[in-house]
C-alpha cells in the first residue's frame, strides 16, 4: 500500500500539483477503498470521483473548474496507464504459465 501511495504522491507531483505527502498518505487509499467497491465497472466513475473531490484543492490554479479539469486529466491519464501496467503484467504471467505447461 505504501508503494501505492508514494507512486500516486510522486505522479501527482509531475503533474505539478504540489500535495502533501502527509495528505497523500491518508487520502490515497481512501480513493482505492471506494474504487474497489463494485459500484461502476472497474471502480472508473468512483475513482474519478474521488480524486477530484480530495485532490482538487491542491492543483495551483486559482479557479476552481480549472483545478478539477486538472484533476479529472490526471485521473484518467493516471487511471488508463494503471490498466495497461495490469494488462503487460497479466500477459507476462499469462505467457509464464504457458511456458510451465
Amino acid at each position: 500500500m505504501l508503494a501505492l501511495v508514494l507512486t500516486y504522491w510522486g505522479a501527482l507531483t509531475l503533474w505539478g500539483i504540489p500535495v502533501p505527502l502527509g495528505k497523500c498518505v491518508t487520502l490515497v487509499p481512501a480513493v482505492l477503498c471506494v474504487g474497489a467497491l463494485p459500484v461502476t465497472p472497474v471502480g472508473l466513475g468512483t475513482t474519478l470521483a474521488d480524486f477530484i473531490l480530495m485532490f482538487s484543492m491542491c492543483v495551483p490554479f486559482p479557479i476552481f473548474e480549472t483545478q478539477t479539469a486538472v484533476m479529472l486529466a490526471f485521473s484518467f491519464v493516471y487511471y488508463f496507464f494503471g490498466i495497461c501496467a495490469l494488462t503487460l503484467i497479466g500477459f507476462e504471467c499469462l505467457q509464464a504459465l504457458r511456458r510451465q505447461s
